[in-house]
């Protein structure tokens, strides 16, 4: 029986490296994006055959473009069974003194990402039967203080979600919002604040 496979974006820490070890933990086909060549040997030495390495920043829509050939090559021609949009950050700031730039970062970074990369790979993955998951947050359904560009961006991945979960429900293609709470990774250490909060 052939592996089912998940393209997973951000899988060096976190909830994208928890989602990768147990799904390849159930033999699963795991194409997982890292943004640095020494994560990719790491986990590549680590997780062994059935996972692949893709070196990606998820604001690069050159490098996203070339995905889809990418992945097919990958996967030997087969269908992608589902696609995971984890990879984002936070950039915490009171919010009417963050900077154009850096809340257009944010927006960037943790919306147009996640639909860029599922309108890359849309034509990929199975029909019926594939599946689009994004990680949200519950910051995108009740807004944090101080995080008001993630907020906006975790909310407009459920607009965009819910638009998806109509629209592809035809093609046989599941959508889904996983929003956690707080959860215990290394993001607090990756974060640098857009401004300064006393």
């Amino acid at each position: 029986m052939t592996a089912r496979s998940i393209f997973i974006t951000g899988v060096s820490s976190g909830i994208g490296a928890a989602t990768a070890e147990h799904l390849l933990g159930n033999r699963w086909r795991v194409l997982g994006t890292v943004r640095r060549p020494e994560d990719a040997q790491g986990l590549a030495d680590r997780w062994g055959d059935l996972f692949s390495p893709i070196l990606l920043d998820v604001t690069d829509q050159s490098r996203i473009a070339q995905l889809p050939d990418e992945v097919t090559q990958l996967l030997d021609g087969k269908p992608l069974d589902a696609l995971c949009n984890h990879a984002g950050t936070s950039m915490p700031a009171a919010t009417v003194y963050q900077s154009v730039a850096g809340f257009r970062s944010a927006i960037e970074l943790n919306l147009i990402a996640p639909f860029a990369i599922t309108r890359a790979l849309f034509p990929l993955l199975r029909r019926p039967g594939g599946r689009i998951v994004f990680i949200g947050s519950l910051a995108g359904v009740d807004p944090l203080p101080f995080c008001g560009a993630y907020s906006a961006a975790k909310h407009g991945i459920e607009g965009l979600a819910g638009s998806l979960r109509v629209e592809l429900s035809q093609h046989g293609i599941h959508t889904v919002v996983i929003a956690p709470g707080s959860v215990r990774t290394a993001i607090g250490s990756k974060i640098r604040p857009d401004t300064p909060i006393e």
